[in-house]
């Protein structure tokens, strides 16, 4: 059947009681994931497996909570969640990594300068023994 312009097809409406068996826990769990990547931290599937039981177990006594493989991949569905850590920040800023810096440059500056090694024909001013290598 062709679409008609206008139309809007009909979308299957499930209750989230019938689904979100323990609301309670899936919204501590989030708080506790917020609150670990707001320090950039990871959090593995494992992580969220083993604190959605250690809530349950302070929460629920005799609750059969599985956190499967299912469960995990639906909550990060139902709350948009991406189990990844912030990738654009540096571990400190320019200000902390600025002695290290200027550190190496006088180092490196010290070894231009003391120029124990020949001049080769092959290599130039630096031969293999004396290369410095900042990778």
């Amino acid at each position: 059947m062709p679409k008609q312009k206008g139309c809007i097809e009909p979308v299957a409406r499930i209750s989230l009681s019938q689904k979100i068996k323990f609301l309670q826990i899936e919204a501590e769990l989030h708080i506790e994931f917020k609150e670990r990547r707001s320090h950039g931290r990871r959090c593995t599937a494992n992580w969220f497996k083993t604190i959605a039981k250690q809530i349950v177990k302070d929460l629920y006594e005799n609750t059969t909570f599985t956190a499967s493989h299912g469960w995990f991949y639906c909550f990060l569905k139902r709350f948009n969640l991406c189990p990844r850590k912030q990738s654009n920040t540096k571990k400190g800023s320019v200000w902390d990594r600025l002695p290290f810096i200027k550190n190496f440059h006088t180092k490196f500056r010290l070894f231009l300068s003391l120029g124990n090694c020949a001049k080769d024909r092959k290599w130039g001013r630096f031969l293999p023994s004396c290369r410095f290598n900042g990778d």
